[in-house]
Order: C-alpha cells, then sequence, then structure tokens
C-alpha cells in the first residue's frame, strides 16, 4: 500500500491514500450509481482527466474522501493535485464534487 500518495494513470497526488479504492462495493448499487453519476458527470470531461476511465475517477473520489475523512484538508488535497500537474480548476473540481457525491459531510455546499 502506497501510503499518501495514490498512482493514478501516471499521476500522483499526494495526501490521497489507496485504503478507499474497495470504497465502491461498500456502497449501495443504487446510491452508489446515483453518485459515481454526479461525480462523473462533474469530473469525466476536465482536461487533466481526459484518459482515465471512470472506474480510475471514482476510485480516486472516494480516495479523495477517504483523505478529508482522515484530515487531510481541501487546500492540501487541492495543492498536492496541483502539485502532481492536475489543473488548478480540476483539482478544486475533483475535490468539490467527490465531496459532493461521496462525503457530504465535507461538501462547501
Amino acid at each position: 500500500m502506497l501510503s499518501g500518495v495514490v498512482l493514478l494513470a501516471g499521476c500522483a497526488l499526494a495526501g490521497i491514500t489507496t485504503t478507499a479504492l474497495g470504497a465502491t462495493s461498500a456502497l449501495t448499487a443504487s446510491a452508489g450509481a446515483r453518485g459515481d453519476a454526479a461525480y462523473l458527470a462533474a469530473v469525466a470531461d476536465r482536461p487533466s482527466f481526459q484518459g482515465y476511465t471512470d472506474a480510475q475517477l471514482v476510485d480516486l473520489g472516494h480516495e479523495v474522501c477517504t483523505s478529508l475523512e482522515s484530515g487531510t484538508s481541501r487546500s492540501t488535497l487541492v495543492g498536492s493535485a496541483v502539485s502532481a500537474g492536475v489543473g488548478a480548476r480540476d483539482a478544486l473540481v475533483l475535490v468539490d464534487a467527490a465531496s459532493d457525491s461521496y462525503c457530504p459531510a465535507y461538501s462547501r455546499r
């Protein structure tokens, strides 16, 4: 297990752990599908995430939530993504969409 870094399609995002890779299976099918659809609608077409599969993006979204739940700040996650080459706007969309869809207790809405 990588601690604090996830490697996804050649992109390393510090502060996001790999412990959430199985989190999708913990969701109920209907709730998971609704959350996945909303999340993917927000992130799948962002320039920084072109070439990623839906499954990779969903896993990344759950990893964002795992990091938020373990105390990593939103700004740290965004900064880590930007440092790894993700566009600033795309990094914000990633963190916001993940929290809105998968961990609403951390949502900014």
